[in-house]
């Protein structure tokens, strides 16, 4: 880590309150001074442009656009793909595809948990967003023909394993970034909000 790094995670693990603050010691209020002028600097620069939109809001959109497509993608050829590549029968291939479906509108309670409970949004959106491009990458190879099976003949793992890597992804990213690029505005920040959240 960083000295930068090790500062921002000190700053993050104190919560400071006003008669807190004698306890501290020298480092730790030199810390807290910086991120308070740091925050002054920045509260500046918006209100002197409350219209812009965060710098943050760019990474986060093309996220949440990257696996919107990519789920919507897979989902709509996932039916094809049970009973091309693994040869299942119409009926098997159905319930197949409905418990990745399942498994992607359950996982989003898992992943508002983690959020709130142990990592927070951004962690959670990170950590999450490497597994939903494991999965993504697991699919990928194992439909290679002939790495482990031929085309028609795929073990049914070869794609649950993948899509459940998949699901948990979407179950990271979907509770945790609306309100992350909503938490990147100020309150005084409100056209830019209401254009965010349209």
């Amino acid at each position: 880590m960083t000295t930068n790094e090790k500062d921002i995670h000190e700053l993050q693990q104190m919560e400071i309150g006003a008669a807190d603050e004698e306890q501290l010691t020298e480092r730790e209020k030199e810390l807290l001074r910086l991120e308070r002028e740091l925050n002054a600097k920045l509260d500046q620069q918006l209100l002197e442009n409350p219209d812009k939109v965060p710098k943050a809001v760019w990474f986060i959109i093309p996220n949440e656009f990257g696996e919107r497509f990519t789920f919507y993608g897979i989902k709509n050829l996932l039916q094809q793909y049970f009973k091309t590549a693994v040869g299942l029968n119409a009926i098997d291939a159905k319930v197949q595809t409905h418990a990745f479906t399942m498994m992607a509108y359950f996982f989003p309670l898992l992943g508002a948990a983690i959020s709130d409970s142990w990592l927070g949004k951004y962690h959670t959106i990170v950590y999450l967003s490497i597994v939903y491009f494991l999965g993504t990458i697991l699919l990928a190879v194992f439909s290679i023909n002939g790495l482990i099976a031929q085309f028609g003949n795929y073990p049914l793992w070869t794609a649950m394993v993948p899509l459940t890597f998949i699901a948990l992804g979407t179950g990271g990213i979907k509770p945790c970034v609306s309100s992350h690029g909503g938490d990147q505005y100020l309150p005084h920040q409100t056209k830019a909000l209401d254009c965010h959240q349209d």
